[in-house]
Formats: C-alpha cells, sequence, structure tokens
C-alpha cells in the first residue's frame, strides 16, 4: 500500500480514530517488560553461541577446524572467521538497541497509561496521541 491509495489512506484515517483502552496499554507494558527483562538471556545465549564456534571445537580449537583458520588459503574459507565475527558483532549490537528501546517503550506506556487515567481522558486518547508520546 502506498499513501495515496484508497486502502492506504483508509487504513491510517482508521489507525486515527483508535481509541486505545489504558488497560489494555498497561498489558502491553507488562508484556514488553518481560521481553525487555530477557534480553540479557539471550544475549548470553548469542555470546555462548559464538564462543562455541570460535573455540569450542575438538581440543579447544575453532568449530571451522583451526584458530588459524583465517590463514587458510582457500577463496571458500578466506575471512569466514572474521565474517562470522561480524555477524556476531551485529546481532548483539541489535539485541542490546532492541533492549534498550523495550526498556524505554515501556517507561512510555507506563506514562500514558497514568496519564489518561480518568474515563474522560481515556475517550480523548487516541492511536496518534499513543504514538506521539512513544520514544523514537
Amino acid at each position: 500500500m502506498v499513501a495515496g491509495q484508497s486502502g492506504f489512506d483508509t487504513a491510517m484515517r482508521r489507525a486515527g480514530e483508535l481509541q486505545v483502552d489504558v488497560a489494555h496499554l498497561e498489558r502491553v507494558g507488562d508484556y514488553l517488560q518481560i521481553l525487555a527483562d530477557r534480553m540479557p538471556e539471550l544475549r548470553a545465549a548469542v555470546q555462548a553461541a559464538h564462543d562455541a564456534a570460535a573455540a569450542g571445537g575438538q581440543h579447544r580449537h575453532s568449530a571451522l577446524g583451526s584458530l588459524n583458520i583465517d590463514e587458510v588459503n582457500h577463496p571458500e574459507l578466506d575471512g569466514l572467521a572474521r565474517r562470522l565475527r561480524r555477524v556476531h558483532d551485529a546481532v548483539a549490537d541489535n539485541l542490546a538497541d532492541l533492549e534498550t528501546c523495550l526498556r524505554d517503550t515501556t517507561r512510555a506506556v507506563a506514562t500514558i497509561a497514568r496519564l489518561y487515567d480518568t474515563v474522560e481522558e481515556r475517550n480523548r486518547l487516541t492511536a496518534a496521541e499513543v504514538l506521539k508520546r512513544l520514544p523514537r
């Protein structure tokens, strides 16, 4: 869908008209908190998998067959360990960013739920208002 097409414009209009249930916001906040709290465990698992691949094979050699795998003069293996390290680093960085975003969003959702705790305030709360308050 693209802006200017009736399906997209209708979907965006409907999204802007959504009313937000504060009780649902609190449940969303709880869910986001659980995800954020699990991120260190996931990050540790990614690190353990990387460590095992780097030096967890026979005789504590790389799972790739040698601690010096990058020195093998073979086109298919050239730089393989460096590429695996870069992939690990990218995944680790992205998981750290995700954890930060989850924690920031959890705080924002809790703030929104507190700001709109009366029936009158809830009736005025739209999806657009929620989006304005979420971290970018």
